[in-house]
């Protein structure tokens, strides 16, 4: 029996710049399946027809490829999904922007095998009045039971909301990421300011401190400036004193020399006895 033929599909959503640039209406597609082949050359996954690419909503790349079962295609892209399940696959599709990657296998319904299929109909007659009823059947055709019958498509069409739902809540939680990290940014900004701030404020208070002790000292400074001027001051007054002893003393000098009374033998008798005389209160 040959195998059945079945159709390997495989969604890439995409985010951030690149995910723009490729889903710009402006792009053309050969641009894309450019990109989209760069792409999948580094995840290992063999390069699909331009035809069978195609741009869907959410940012999402769909490719496929038409094989069988356990072909050498078919083991291509799974060992390619197997890739992008571990660390290096996951850090590799974040290096290109790529968020996720689904694989999802189509194939044809088989058709009933006799055992399965119901009993034949039977033929149909119209009658004269223009009537259909099903010989040997004495109830009319509507009054048998319609079996339900659940298209492919119809599976596809729910998978493909599903997906797109799936979507939105990743762009979501991206964007709730996103401000997450705006906000940790913005903390820490805060944190390093107050920081700064704090250390501004302690090497003023230490600037303040050694200021302080500049005046300190200076004002120590000034005493013991003081101090010595007062010391000049009383050493200069008792020099004036001195200076006016000696100026008197001068005087009773040249008051003698000018009519003298005593002999030059008793000139230093005189002066002593002048001292005397100036130094009484």
């Amino acid at each position: 029996m040959a195998p059945r033929p079945l159709q390997l599909v495989v969604d890439a959503r995409y985010f951030g710049a690149k995910a723009s640039q490729l889903f710009d209406s402006k792009r053309e597609h050969s641009y894309v399946a450019k990109v989209l082949r760069s792409d999948l050359d580094v995840l290992k996954f063999p390069h699909p027809k331009s035809d069978d690419i195609h741009r869907k909503a959410g940012g999402i790349l769909e490719f496929s490829w038409r094989t069988t079962k356990n072909s050498p295609l078919y083991q291509a892209v799974q060992n390619a999904m197997a890739l992008t399940e571990t660390a290096k696959g996951l850090q590799v599709m974040h290096e290109h922007s790529i968020a996720t990657v689904l694989l999802r296998t189509v194939q044809s319904r088989p058709l009933p095998s006799p055992s399965t299929r119901g009993p034949p109909l039977a033929a149909v007659s119209e009658s004269h009045t223009g009537t259909k009823a099903l010989s040997g059947m004495t109830s009319p055709p509507s009054s048998l039971p319609n079996p339900p019958v659940v298209a492919f498509e119809d599976k596809v069409s729910e998978y493909r909301k599903a997906q797109e739902r799936v979507s939105e809540l990743e762009t979501r939680l991206m964007e709730e990421q996103e401000i997450r990290d705006h906000l940790a940014a913005e903390g820490r900004l805060r944190d390093r300011q107050w920081r700064e701030q704090l250390e501004e404020n302690q090497s003023l208070r230490n600037r303040l401190h050694e200021v302080e002790l500049a005046l300190e000292e200076e004002k120590r400074t000034n005493a013991r400036l003081r101090d010595q001027l007062a010391d000049g001051v009383r050493e200069a007054t008792e020099e004036r004193t001195q200076r006016v002893l000696a100026e008197s003393a001068l005087a009773d000098i040249r008051r003698e020399c000018r009519e003298p009374f005593v002999v030059p033998a008793l000139f230093d008798a005189f002066l002593s006895l002048s001292k005397l005389t100036s130094s009484d209160p």
